[in-house]
C-alpha cells in the first residue's frame, strides 16, 4: 500500500512540472500570441484597421503610464525643494543679513570719524554735501541693496588710493561687477556737475586775496590765477610708453590745470603725454573748441 501511494506521489509531481514547463516554455509563449492575436481578430473589422486600433490602444496606454510618471517626479521634486527650503534658507538669509550688517556699520563709521579723511579724502560734512549734489543729478541714486553713500564712498576710495575692485569686493561684500558698475555711475554723475565747479573766471571782478592785501593790489589785479602742469601715472599699450615716459621712470600724462585764489581749478586738460612741453599743451588750451580763457587786461 505505501509503495501504491509513493508510485501516484511521483506521477503527480511529475505532472506538475510538466506543467510548470509547459507555462513558461515556448509552448506557453505561442499560446500568449495566439490569444494576443485572437483578441485583435474580429470578424467584423479589416485585419489592417484591428491592428491599427491595437496600436493606439498601446500607445494610449503608454501615454497614461508617462504622464503618471511624469507626475511622481514632480512631487517628488517638490517634495526636495521643500526639504531644502526648511533646512538651508535661514543659513544663506543669515549670510546676506551679517553682510548688510558689516555694510551699515561700515559707512555709520565712516560718516561719523575723522577716518573719512583717510579713507575717501575729505570729511564727513563735506562727503554728504557731494552725494546731496550728486543725488540731485539722478544719475546715481538709491537702489533695493545699496545706497547712493556707499556707491559715492566706494568711488573716492577707489580715485583715492587707486584701489582694485577685488580689493573693495572684499572691504564692501560685493561682487566685481556691482563695484565697476556703482563707479562708473558716480562718475557720470561727477562729470555732469562740470560747469556747476570748474567755472573759468571773468576777468571783471578783483580777487579779494589782492583787493585786501596792499601788497598785491593795484599791482595784480588782473591777476586771476594760476596755470601748471602735473604728472600722472598712467598705464598704455608698450608699444605706446616711450612717448609717455618723460622725466619720470614710469608712463605719465602731462595734465594742464588753471586754479583761482580760492584752491579750485576753473580749467582742467588731461591726455597729453608725458613727454610733451609745457608750452604746446598751452598752445593747446588756448586752440581748442572748449579753449582756456584768459580775459583781456
Amino acid at each position: 500500500m505505501p509503495l501504491e501511494q509513493s508510485n501516484h506521489l511521483e506521477q503527480a509531481m511529475n505532472i506538475n512540472n510538466s506543467e510548470d514547463v509547459n507555462r513558461d516554455g515556448p509552448i506557453a509563449k505561442l499560446d500568449a500570441i495566439d490569444m494576443e492575436e485572437d483578441d485583435i481578430t474580429n470578424v467584423d473589422m479589416p485585419l489592417q484597421m484591428q491592428i491599427i486600433n491595437h496600436g493606439l490602444q498601446e500607445l494610449q496606454r503608454r501615454q497614461h503610464t508617462g504622464v503618471v510618471m511624469l507626475l511622481c517626479y514632480v512631487v517628488h521634486a517638490l517634495h526636495l525643494l521643500q526639504l531644502l527650503s526648511t533646512h538651508f534658507p535661514a543659513r544663506v538669509g543669515d549670510l546676506f543679513i551679517q553682510r548688510e550688517r558689516r555694510r551699515n556699520e561700515l559707512m555709520s563709521y565712516l560718516v561719523q570719524t575723522e577716518t573719512c579723511r583717510h579713507i575717501i579724502r575729505m570729511g564727513p560734512q563735506a562727503f554728504m554735501q557731494l552725494c546731496e549734489k550728486l543725488r540731485g543729478t539722478g544719475i546715481v541714486k538709491d537702489t533695493m541693496r545699496s545706497t547712493l553713500e556707499e556707491q559715492v564712498a566706494k568711488f573716492l576710495h577707489i580715485v583715492g588710493h587707486n584701489t582694485k575692485y577685488c580689493a573693495m569686493s572684499l572691504y564692501f561684500h560685493r561682487s566685481k561687477e556691482t563695484i565697476s558698475r556703482h563707479f562708473h555711475n558716480v562718475l557720470r554723475a561727477i562729470i555732469s556737475l562740470e560747469g556747476q565747479f570748474m567755472v573759468q573766471p571773468s576777468g571783471e571782478e578783483v580777487p579779494q586775496k589782492i583787493l585786501n592785501n596792499n601788497r598785491f593790489y593795484p599791482f595784480f589785479k588782473d591777476c586771476i590765477g594760476a596755470i601748471d602742469g602735473t604728472h600722472v601715472r598712467v598705464k598704455v599699450p608698450r608699444t605706446e610708453a616711450p612717448r609717455f615716459r618723460g622725466r619720470k621712470e614710469w608712463p605719465t600724462q602731462n595734465v594742464f590745470a588753471a586754479c583761482d585764489f580760492d584752491m579750485k581749478f576753473t580749467y582742467v586738460l588731461a591726455g597729453w603725454e608725458g613727454t610733451a612741453s609745457d608750452s604746446r599743451i598751452l598752445k593747446d588750451a588756448l586752440s581748442r573748441e572748449d579753449p582756456l580763457v584768459i580775459p583781456e587786461g
